[in-house]
């Protein structure tokens, strides 16, 4: 008989800082048909930002048992058994702001302490409650085994084998609860233009550059004169 059994622990740290937190800016074109125009005139076509979380931690445990036989039914047959047990938990952050949907309700619940900080951008008509936002890892993660091998002749043997495995719903960031709902959320605003006045725009648009006057003769009192100011 054999046995045995695995543990892993899982530690993150979220350091990259989206884009849209220092503000994200779009020139499409939209105004003059040129994106480097729109750009020149301080008119961007949509203008994006979010109030973003940064350096958040997370963990995540997850751990696993076998037991497994062999036995001899006759002299040329042979038959493997066994049975794993998994038991996979749901990243946490660190700094408890987290949210989970329930669709059987429609209700978003977050996490204790966190209802003031839902984003005042979320929909008011949302229905959102206090409660245990990370789901209970199941515990009947039971799945057999059983293999056998068949010695038809002295040097031929036939195997087979059929097990059944739990999947893994992910590590990290991608395993399964968001991250940003209800406490960050993206706004973009679309830009246009009313009256000849745009609702988005540069408060300091690039100047126009005069072109430089020349001096037909360089030997002229003139000539040195703008020469000696320039």
């Amino acid at each position: 008989m054999k046995f045995g059994g695995q543990y892993q622990s899982y530690h993150w740290l979220e350091g990259a800082v989206p884009q849209n937190v220092y503000g994200d800016f779009s020139f499409t074109g939209a105004f003059t048909g040129l994106g480097f125009a729109d750009f020149v005139l301080g008119l961007p076509s949509t203008s994006t930002r979010q109030a973003g979380r940064l350096d958040r931690t997370l963990h995540q445990t997850q751990s696993g048992l076998f037991l497994s036989d062999s036995f001899r039914v006759t002299s040329r047959l042979t038959l493997d058994f066994g049975v794993r047990w998994d038991y996979y938990t749901t990243p946490v952050y660190d700094d408890g702001y987290m949210s989970n949907w329930d669709p059987a309700t429609g209700r978003v619940t977050v996490a204790p302490g966190t209802l003031t900080a839902v984003s005042s951008f979320f929909p008011k008509a949302a229905n959102v409650v206090v409660g245990d936002a990370v789901p209970k890892a199941k515990t009947t993660n039971f799945r057999p085994r059983i293999a056998g091998a068949y010695r038809l002749t002295g040097n031929l043997v036939l195997r087979g084998g059929y097990g059944e495995f739990t999947e893994n719903e992910g590590y990290g960031v991608a395993g399964r609860l968001s991250t940003n709902n209800p406490y960050s959320l993206t706004e973009t605003y679309t830009n246009s233009i009313t009256g000849g006045v745009a609702a988005l725009s540069f408060p300091s648009r690039f100047r126009r550059v005069r072109r430089p006057r020349y001096c037909r003769d360089r030997t002229s009192r003139r000539c040195r004169l703008r020469r000696t100011k320039a």
